[in-house]
């Protein structure tokens, strides 16, 4: 139970971050801290993290931002089936080159998203948004520190 809760917790904590606003001029290079999250997980416990639960907090993440009803579930579902495709490789890279992977994946994540709002409401967006991606990979090492820390400590499997 404790570990649901902690599990839970720990994409609220990313919710959070994720909720934050930041100054027009910074806002392309917000860091995905739902992305990183979920990817931390996926890699870490996959068997925790299924399709459903995929689906769920995509559509979580669609109703707390506003945006058109699916759009992150369908990008969160890209970056599950990246991370169940490869996680055992993944998680002998060094952290340079996760931070490389991260970039990647983040990338086809806010591709996935800014065309599906291209598609649906015919919005123009311009390449900045990858920044995010960038800054990101950036972040990773932080990130990747804390969960594991929280998951040795409580024992998460």
């Amino acid at each position: 139970m404790l570990q649901l809760v902690l599990l839970s917790g720990s994409f609220f904590l990313a919710l959070y971050l994720h909720l934050i606003p930041l100054p027009q001029s910074f806002v392309s290079f917000k860091p995905q801290w739902f992305v990183l999250t979920f990817i931390y997980w996926n890699l870490s416990i996959p068997h925790r993290i299924g399709v459903l639960t995929t689906v769920g907090l995509g559509l979580l993440l669609d109703v707390v931002e506003g945006s058109t009803f699916g759009r992150h579930a369908i990008a969160l579902l890209f970056v599950h089936f990246i991370c169940a495709a490869g996680y055992q490789r993944f998680r002998v890279f060094t952290i340079f080159q996760q931070c490389i992977l991260i970039f990647g994946i983040t990338g086809i994540y806010l591709i996935t998203y800014f065309w599906l709002g291209t598609l649906l409401n015919s919005m123009k967006q311009d390449i900045t948004f990858l920044n995010g991606a960038l800054s990101s990979a950036i972040v990773w090492p932080v990130v990747l520190l804390f969960l594991r820390s929280v998951r040795r400590r409580y024992n998460i499997k």
